[in-house]
C-alpha cells in the first residue's frame, strides 16, 4: 500500500506517528499532534444541542459516554461540559457498558436515577437503546425526558418519536481524508494540519419542553 487512512483509531499517538514515518497517514475522527487529521467539529453541533435543550427549560443534562479508550468520546464530553457551563446548566457524565443499543438499554436505570431531564448520548445507538428501554418502562419521551443522539445514522428517524441528533458528516470526512492522502502521495501536502468539518443539530421528536 502507498498510504493509510485511519478511522477512529484506538492506537497510541506515538504508534500512529511511527506509521507516518513509513507511509503517508491521514487520521479521521481523532486529532493527533504531528499528523494530518480530519475531525468533526463537535463544538458546533453540541453547542446547538445544549442551547436547544436550555431553550426548552432543561437545567440538568447527563452525557452517556462511549468507550474509555475513545478519543472522540472524551472530546464529545468536553464539548457537552463546555456548552453547559456557557448556558449555566449542570452536566453529569455516565459511563456505559458499550456504545450499542444494548448499552443504551443498560444505562436507562442510572439515567432515571441521575435526576436529569435530558440526555446527550455518545452515539445514536446508545440513544436508541435508552429510548426503547425508557418507553418499555412507561416513561414518556420527550414529556418526561428528552434524548439527543450523535452521528445521525441511517434509521435515526425510524424511532418513535424520531431521534433528535447531532449530525456528523462522516461521508464528507472520508472524501476530505482521501483528497488529503492523494495530495500527500503527490508530495503537495507538505505539513501536518487538522481539518475541521462542521456538525449540526437535527431536531426531531425525542426532545421537547421540560414539564418539571
Amino acid at each position: 500500500m502507498d498510504g493509510l487512512i485511519l478511522a477512529s483509531p484506538r492506537m497510541r499517538d506515538d504508534h500512529i506517528r511511527q506509521l507516518a514515518e513509513e507511509k503517508p497517514v491521514i487520521v479521521v475522527n481523532r486529532d493527533v499532534e504531528g499528523i494530518t487529521c480530519v475531525v468533526p467539529d463537535v463544538e458546533k453541533g453540541l453547542g446547538e444541542a445544549v442551547r436547544h435543550l436550555a431553550g426548552h427549560g432543561h437545567r440538568r443534562i447527563t452525557f452517556i459516554a462511549g468507550p474509555e479508550a475513545s478519543w472522540m468520546s472524551g472530546r464529545r464530553w468536553l464539548g457537552v461540559r463546555q456548552a453547559c457551563e456557557w448556558s449555566h446548566l449542570e452536566s453529569v457524565k455516565l459511563e456505559s457498558d458499550s456504545p450499542t443499543i444494548k448499552g443504551g438499554r443498560a444505562a436507562a436505570r442510572a439515567i432515571v436515577g441521575s435526576g436529569a431531564s435530558a440526555v446527550i448520548a455518545y452515539n445514536d445507538l446508545l440513544a436508541i437503546g435508552l429510548l426503547q428501554e425508557l418507553q418499555a418502562a412507561a416513561y414518556a419521551v420527550p414529556d418526561q425526558i428528552s434524548i439527543v443522539g450523535f452521528d445521525d445514522i441511517f434509521g435515526a428517524d425510524f424511532t418513535t418519536p424520531g431521534l433528535t441528533t447531532v449530525r456528523a458528516p462522516m461521508e464528507t470526512c472520508g472524501i476530505e481524508a482521501t483528497s488529503l492522502l492523494l495530495k500527500a502521495l503527490k508530495g503537495s501536502e507538505k505539513s501536518a494540519s487538522t481539518h475541521y468539518i462542521d456538525t449540526e443539530l437535527v431536531v426531531r421528536g425525542s426532545t421537547g419542553k421540560y414539564l418539571g
